[in-house]
């Protein structure tokens, strides 16, 4: 689901008058919704986790921690063209059309997964909280470009993941995935949004 766009005048620059009536001004920042998406995370698990195989969980788990196709394929011995099979079988289970991001906040929120919670990424700026509400939605990294500029989506992203990659052990990839940018910040999604650890039901 699409996060609205909202604008506040506070956006808005003010140019110095000079005598002639302005016209018109341009935003210099985009004020992005961060209002927490509805559903899946606000609310209850779908059902259609309730009943996950083996393999699709496996599949999750690696997921969360930054597994690509070629990677969760190599540790569970298996095809990388199968392991985006289960992908897009999980995804089928939410109901809904969302990406991998959106998967791992839906593990990490309702507990479908036993990693522990990672360490606190702590303050993440306006930008960033936009970004990662957007990927908890289920929005592609496109839609929220599209919503903000190409060039200032990929700065966003790039600190992002730079302040994460700081907490990261030397031997782990220089690219975060999606799914594992999702995972390392949602201690500062959960402490938005005011869930505590125990406020979703495990299944």
């Amino acid at each position: 689901m699409s996060a609205p766009v909202e604008r506040s005048n506070a956006d808005i620059r003010e140019p110095a008058v000079t005598g002639q009536r302005v016209q018109t001004a341009k935003p210099v920042r985009t004020a992005l919704s961060r209002a927490r998406p509805p559903g899946v995370l606000d609310g209850g698990c779908p059902a259609g986790f309730a009943d996950l195989g083996t393999p699709e969980r496996e599949v999750l788990e690696l997921l969360v921690v930054g597994g690509t196709d070629r990677a969760i394929a190599g540790a569970l011995t298996a095809q990388p063209d199968e392991v985006s099979w289960y992908v897009r079988k999980l995804i089928k289970r939410v109901g809904h059309p969302t990406t991998r991001a959106g998967l791992v906040a839906i593990a990490v929120r309702h507990h479908l997964v036993d990693h522990p919670e990672p360490p606190h990424p702590g303050h993440l700026p306006d930008d960033a909280m936009a970004l990662l509400w957007s990927m908890a939605s289920g929005q592609t990294f496109k839609t929220f470009a599209k919503e903000t500029g190409a060039w200032e989506a990929e700065r966003i992203r790039a600190n992002l993941r730079n302040r994460l990659s700081d907490n990261l052990p030397p031997e782990h990839p220089a690219t975060l995935t999606p799914g594992h940018t999702m995972y390392l910040s949602w201690p500062a999604l959960a402490e938005e949004a005011g869930w505590s650890p125990g406020d979703s039901d495990r299944l």
